[in-house]
C-alpha cells in the first residue's frame, strides 16, 4: 500500500479554522491516493475541514477537503472538492498553428510528451524539453512532407 510522505506536504495557514496544505507528489498517481489510508502516515497534520491541494505524478491537480481524521486507525477521510483539467493552449493568430504542443506529464505520467489539439499523446517519454522540441520538429516535418 502506498503512503503519503511528510516531505511532499507543505502546510500553510494552519492556525485558522480551515488549514491549507499543498501536497506535491511526483511518485504517486491521483488514483493511487484515493483511499482513507493513504494520508494515514501523516494524519496528525490534518483536521476536519482542512483543504489539501494535490498535484500528482501526472501533474493532475485536485482539491480535497478533509471530512474526518481517525488517529487510532491512522485514517484521513476526504472528499474531492474540485479536479482541474488542463487544456492545450493553441498558437496566437499571428503564429502558425502546428496542431501540437509539448506538455510535462510528470516522471510516471510520460515525462515530456507531444500532444495534439485534442490532448492525445503523440509521443512520450522524452527526457527534457530540448528533446521534445526536436521530436516535435521531426513530426511537423513528416506531416508537411506527406
Amino acid at each position: 500500500m502506498l503512503l503519503a510522505r511528510q516531505q511532499w506536504l507543505h502546510s500553510w495557514n494552519i492556525d485558522t479554522q480551515r488549514g491549507r496544505h499543498d501536497y506535491d507528489c511526483e511518485e504517486h498517481k491521483l488514483e493511487e491516493m484515493m483511499s482513507a489510508g493513504y494520508f494515514g502516515a501523516i494524519h496528525q497534520c490534518f483536521k476536519r475541514g482542512d483543504y489539501i491541494y494535490v498535484t500528482d505524478a501526472e501533474q493532475k491537480l485536485t482539491t480535497l477537503v478533509v471530512e474526518d481524521v481517525e488517529p487510532a486507525n491512522r485514517l484521513v477521510r476526504f472528499s474531492v472538492l474540485e479536479r482541474f483539467e488542463t487544456k492545450l493552449v493553441t498558437a496566437d493568430s499571428d503564429e502558425k498553428d502546428i496542431g501540437m504542443a509539448i506538455k510535462w506529464k510528470g516522471p510516471r505520467g510520460g515525462m515530456f510528451c507531444i500532444v495534439d489539439k485534442e490532448g492525445n499523446v503523440l509521443q512520450s517519454e522524452l527526457r527534457n524539453k530540448v528533446e521534445a522540441e526536436r521530436a516535435m520538429a521531426e513530426l511537423v516535418g513528416k506531416r508537411e512532407a506527406a
